[in-house]
């Protein structure tokens, strides 16, 4: 079996791509714990019921093992990673 692992220390800097995302007013963020309702609806709604209940498990962590793209315009989320859960 190959090699699984992910060298992140040789991804390229990516301020610039976080740049153009805070340009169009939208945050990548780590969210804190009573934001987990919101979360959890929008991936309801847009992805389905198995999906939020592995998201809730990123809330049982420390730090919280997911992160949410949050369009400041519009106030609400519209995007979601998580590891480790």
């Amino acid at each position: 079996m190959p090699d699984m692992l992910v060298k992140l220390y040789e991804l390229p800097d990516s301020t610039e791509l976080y740049r153009s995302i805070e340009a169009q007013d939208i945050r990548i963020i780590r969210p804190m714990t009573p934001n987990q309702t919101p979360i959890r609806n929008f991936i309801v709604e847009t992805f389905g019921t198995g999906w939020a209940d592995e998201i809730s498990t990123a809330f049982t962590r420390f730090p919280v093992c997911c992160f949410i793209a949050y369009d400041n315009k519009e106030k609400r989320v519209i995007g979601f990673a998580g590891y480790d859960c």
